[in-house]
């Protein structure tokens, strides 16, 4: 078992997002005893072995998509000022 401070180490993020794993239950097995999260070493190499952190854009949301996803939100910013919102 370890603590969210060993976890984080191991994982290379904060305790604070351990903490945040916990919570939704995305290390399996973890659970809190007397306010201390203790999380198995197992989840910890399982989440690591398959969750990557994803670098740079999605693909297959092209930039002319992001544009028109933009430009209507500004429009719908501007209707509701309009409406007084």
């Amino acid at each position: 078992m370890l603590t969210t401070r060993e976890a984080g180490r191991k994982l290379g993020v904060s305790r604070i997002r351990i903490i945040k794993l916990c919570h939704e239950g995305r290390l399996p097995g973890a659970f809190k005893f007397s306010g201390v999260w203790a999380i198995p070493e197992e989840a910890v190499m399982s989440f690591r072995n398959t969750k990557g952190r994803k670098r740079g854009r999605e693909k297959g949301y092209p930039a002319k998509e992001r544009k028109k996803f933009r430009e209507k939100i500004r429009e719908e910013l501007e209707r509701t000022k309009t409406l007084g919102l």
